[in-house]
This record gives C-alpha cells, structure tokens and sequence, in this order.
C-alpha cells in the first residue's frame, strides 16, 4: 500500500486542562489498494484510523460489567438524550483514561466501544468482553462519534470495486477471516447477509482481495488520533496501525502487553517475490539486557521497520492470556499539536 498522506483542512478545539486549549487536526488521507498483476490477484493491508467528528464529550462514571450479555454501563451526569440518539446508526463510544504523562498534552489512552443502547438521563451500554477497568485505568472521559462502516469506509470508490475482489476481516471470536463481496450491497459470503452498516472498529484491521487491473484509492475524511490508542488482543488479531501516517513496529508498543517470547508479529510484504507475511519475534540481550524486534527469516533488527499508515499487522500469541495482559498502547508517531 502507497504511503498515505495527510492534508489538515480544519481543526477543532480541545481543551485538555484549564489553561491550554489545542486544536485537533482534521482532513484526509488516501489508501491505495494494488490492482492485478500479471493476472493474479493482489492483496493489500489497510485499516480505517480518522475518526468521525466529535457528537459529545464529558466526563463519565463507570457501570457494572455483564460477563452474560457482553456489555458495560457508563452515565453521563446532566444530560438529556433522545431514546435512541446513539443507536439509530452505530456510534463508538472512546472511552479515555487517566492521564499520566502531564508533559506531552496527548491526554491518558483511549479505547473505542460500540454503544448498544442509551437512556435519556445519560446512562450508556457499552458492547465489551471485559469489564472496562481491566483495560483502561480509571476511565474518566467519553467522546461519541458515528463509526466507520464497511459502506461509509469505501463510498468514495465504489464503482471501482469489481464483482470478484473480497474483502477479509478477521473475527476475533471465531478467529476466522469473513469474507465479504460488494455488488451494489457489501454481502457477508458466509451468511449471505446485507453487511452495509457493519462496524470497521478503529483498531482492526482488513485485507483486500484485489482481482482486476488498476489499484483503487480510497478518500477517508476524519480527524486524527491524538492520544495514545489501546487494543487488546488475547490469542490472536489483525490490529489497525492506528494512525495514517508510517509508523514502526517499535512504536505499535505490542512488547508492552505482557508479550511472551514465543509470541509473533506478522507483517504483509507485498513488494516481496512472491508477496509473503514477514515474521518478527522481541528478543532480549541476555548479556546487554538490550530489547529489540527481529525479522525471523534474516535475522534483522525491525524494530525500526516503518509499516505504512492506515494499515495492519497480524498479531499472534502462543498461549491466551487476559483481556488485561493483551491491552496494547499504540504510541502516535507524531506530536498532534506541534506549530
């Protein structure tokens, strides 16, 4: 996939303590998916990291997990909603923790959930395997945006899709890839089901199965990450790069989440011949105490690797281990309010 570039059009306000107000950049990016060659289908990494704008931020209490129904409570204090005001389309909420680091104005690290439903004196149920406190230190803040679809992802450039390329998105509970075909409607293969309206979720990634001649571009419109992004992968994953701009295999932080020397990133090659996944493994100097990623097939030192903006690496661990012991904190690459 081409370097995507980003061009700032607008910013909006944040204000992050009461002295300082920031402004967020906003504008777009492309990702461009590689036509055939040579009459074989192309694959391309991609992910959707612009966010859809801000619809309501504050500050929120955290609820109760249900282990049962998958799902979590926040409330918001003196508000006044619509029944259905976050769930006519699906909305995310990202749910932004302490802030630790005072120095950098990036705010603590923030999650996105989709919101199953809301109530009109402010309370939300949040979709999520576990009990939010074990992902997130003390969660204190929401903000409420329109999430991406696989319709509104790809709108720009739908009549360049052709009827054989497939899209695979991996299914973290199955751990499977679903596979999805677009002919007018985005279908899941599977089941045979309209998929229009199913979530891209800022940290999960995707890959292209391109069939015919000539690469599409894909325009994204949003606003970019400006705070440290969290995932948690427990067995296995396609994990966004979250950002899309490049970045590196070191900055992902992936070695942060209780990784274990037997676990693998792998990351698509698609310039090599033949295109391949690239294994890397975090080792430690036993005598230097030194840490470091390697590229397994030539022994090479990666944790400097760039990995192009708005894609994805496929995450694999040995053994399952928590939803906790998996979070994974996405360093930005960049400073969001630089001048």
């Amino acid at each position: 996939m081409k370097k995507s570039i980003i061009l700032l059009l607008t910013a909006s306000a944040l204000s992050l303590n009461a002295q300082n107000v920031f402004t967020i950049p906003q504008g777009y990016t492309k990702i461009t998916i590689a036509g055939a060659s040579g009459g074989d289908p192309q694959f391309t990494a991609l992910s959707s990291t612009l966010m859809k704008d801000v619809e309501y931020s504050g500050a929120v209490t955290l609820g109760s997990f249900s282990a049962g129904t998958g799902s979590q409570t926040l409330t918001v204090s003196g508000v006044t909603w619509t029944a259905d005001q976050w769930t006519s389309e699906p909305y995310l909420a990202y749910v932004q923790g302490e802030d630790t680091d005072l120095t950098d104005n990036l705010g603590g690290p923030e999650m996105a959930f989709l919101v199953q439903g809301n109530t009109t004196s402010g309370s939300l149920t949040l979709s999520t395997n576990a009990d939010i406190s074990t992902l997130i230190a003390n969660p204190s803040s929401v903000k409420i945006r329109k999430a991406t679809t696989l319709k509104t992802l790809f709108s720009s450039s739908e009549d360049q899709i052709f009827g054989a390329d497939r899209l695979y998105v991996f299914n973290t509970a199955t751990r499977v890839w679903d596979s999805f075909r677009f002919q007018n409607n985005w279908i899941n293969i599977k089941k045979s089901e309209l998929a229009n309206d199913m979530v891209i979720f800022p940290d999960e990634g995707m890959i292209y199965q391109r069939s015919a001649p000539g690469d599409i571009v894909l325009t994204v419109f949003g606003e970019v990450a400006s705070s440290p992004q969290l995932a948690s992968i427990q067995g296995m994953g396609f994990m966004s790069t979250r950002v899309a701009v490049e970045t590196t295999l070191g900055t992902l932080s992936i070695q942060d989440s209780s990784w274990q020397p037997n676990d693998r990133v792998y990351i698509w090659n698609r310039d090599a011949n033949p295109p391949a996944w690239q294994s890397h493994r975090y080792l430690t100097n036993a005598t230097t105490g030194e840490s470091f990623w390697l590229k397994i097939s030539t022994s090479e030192r990666s944790t400097d690797d760039l990995i192009p903006g708005d894609s994805a690496v496929f995450v694999l661990r040995a053994s399952d281990t928590s939803p906790s012991n998996g979070a994974i904190e996405a360093k930005l690459p960049y400073d969001p309010f630089a001048q």
